[in-house]
């Protein structure tokens, strides 16, 4: 019997819209878009399919192929998913659009069957409760009797058969020490190694435009993907030791970290002697050290990048309003319309080439707060190699240390 099995922190569960259901009951206006957008590409390149014809075959696609579709960025992608969602039609395809069924196919891998939204899990009323972090439960998604005793429904949920897979979706909140995570996968099985892309949107906008923004941004995301695995094997599955001592080229400085145990319930970093830094209190805690570390790093950084931005500054003839330093998660920094430019003190990480590179950059937003050509003219003008500098920053978050980091990779 299919179940499921969650970890991590959960407390409250709502239905969220099926984007399979929505693509049924949009499946008219869903098809004429795809048709608007890739029609005509299509009947122009050689996968011999007519814009009419493509209108026929989609609407005899499943709603996961049809959702596939609409999500594609490229003909390419379009063709891939066309070809590899053909299994029967009345319309005459091209052989290029032919191809070998799954082993075990004999007619539909899978049959989606979309029904009502149906709790069948809730952890308020059941379903073993609150959370605690790092505990895993089963679930059944198949139940007959129904789904009261996890706290769902007291009906099958309209679930006709046991069903090979399932499609859930999964609400977290009420977390008590911040934003957590939980992961779901088929019971038996290995956990899966998991990745959630949380995108964040103005209010109001368009749930259909947040899609297709997403949809167009793909391939970043596989290539940002692609750069995480490159470095997967320098992530210690244990707990990151306490650093011993780290580098801040930006200062052509070395620095080396002793520990102190003291009565302190909390945790300071503070220099003592010239390239000594000493971590003293409650150090068994090795995560209070790293953090005390980043927040030496933040007010090292407030002593040396205002007058060095200062300097650049004047060099270059623009003038800001004020800098802040901050430890943004995503950003080496940022300028605002008002002229405010905020600079993350891990750019002490970074050669010195690099973060002059930075300060250049954010000070031409006073002259354009865009990316424009007009723009990058600016930034090529005060910075002659600024497109071999700007190439070097898309790897330089690699640069910082583990313990440094707070979140994910930098950008502008």
């Amino acid at each position: 019997m299919p179940q499921a099995l969650a970890q991590e922190s959960a407390t409250t569960l709502r239905a969220v819209p099926n984007a399979l259901v929505t693509i049924d009951q949009n499946r008219a206006t869903v098809i004429e878009r795809i048709v608007g957008e890739w029609g005509d590409r299509l009947a122009s390149s050689n996968a011999g399919i007519s814009t009419a014809q493509l209108r026929q075959i989609l609407s005899g696609l499943r709603a996961d192929h049809l959702l596939a579709a609409s999500l594609v960025g490229s003909i390419e992608g379009l063709r891939d998913v066309v070809s590899g969602a053909l299994l029967r039609t009345d319309t005459k395809i091209s052989p290029t659009l032919m191809h070998t069924k799954s082993l075990g196919d004999t007619a539909d891998d899978l049959v989606y069957t979309s029904i009502v939204p149906c709790r069948i899990v809730d952890t308020r009323s059941g379903g073993g409760g609150v959370f605690a972090p790092q505990t895993q439960r089963n679930w059944l998604t198949y139940s007959p009797g129904g789904f009261a005793v996890q706290g769902g429904s007291a009906t099958a949920c309209g679930i006709p058969v046991r069903p090979a897979a399932v499609m859930v979706n999964t609400t977290l909140a009420n977390t008590v020490g911040g934003p957590e995570f939980f992961t779901l996968w088929p019971f038996g099985q290995t956990r899966p190694n998991a990745s959630t892309l949380v995108v964040t949107a103005p209010h109001g906008l368009d749930r259909a435009r947040v899609l297709q923004l997403v949809a167009g941004k793909a391939d970043w995301v596989v290539d940002r993907l692609a750069d995480f695995d490159a470095i997967r094997h320098f992530v210690s599955k244990e707990s990151p030791l306490r650093p011993q001592a780290f580098d801040l080229p930006a200062l052509a400085e070395s620095w080396r970290v002793e520990y102190k145990e003291t009565r302190s319930r909390t945790v300071g970093a503070r220099v003592d002697q010239p390239e000594r830094i000493v971590v003293s209190g409650a150090i068994d805690d090795v995560e209070d050290c790293r953090a005390a570390l980043r927040r030496w790093l933040a007010r090292r950084a407030k002593d040396t990048l205002p007058s060095w931005l200062s300097n650049v500054g004047q060099q270059s003839r623009l003038r800001y309003v004020d800098l802040s330093i901050k430890n943004q998660r995503t950003r080496w920094g940022s300028c605002t319309v008002h002229g405010r430019i905020s600079l993350n003190c891990r750019l002490l990480f970074l050669p010195r080439e690099l973060v002059r590179y930075v300060m250049v950059y954010e000070l031409c937003h006073l002259l354009e707060a865009n990316h424009s050509d007009r723009f990058w003219a600016h930034l090529r003008q005060l910075e002659p190699i600024a497109d071999t500098l700007h190439g070097r920053m898309r790897d330089a978050w690699k640069l910082v240390p583990v313990w440094a980091h707070r979140g994910s990779n930098m950008q502008f």
